[in-house]
């Protein structure tokens, strides 16, 4: 919740260190996905899970103006729904 007294710009310090640790945890669950594809793997399972992170992710990188990550979420998505 955010502190009556807090700036703009605090908000925004806390909002983007917020999501620098849950990205942290998006990347190890995408790297953890393609180790299953890697190692043989349930294809249909491992591509969920990476879509699901990457569209969390890529919502995540909007909330904090990051639209480079915003993109390559995006981009990254497609081949997942194929």
């Amino acid at each position: 919740m955010a502190d009556m007294d807090e700036t703009p710009g605090q908000f925004e310090a806390r909002l983007r260190a917020t999501f620098e640790e849950e990205a942290r945890a998006h990347v190890r669950a995408l790297a953890a996905a393609i180790g299953t594809l890697d190692a043989g793997g349930s294809g249909i399972g491992a591509a969920e899970d990476m879509l699901a992170t990457l569209h969390t992710l890529k919502g995540a990188a909007r909330a904090v103006d990051l639209t480079d990550l915003e993109l390559l979420c995006h981009m990254m998505e497609r081949p997942c729904m194929a």
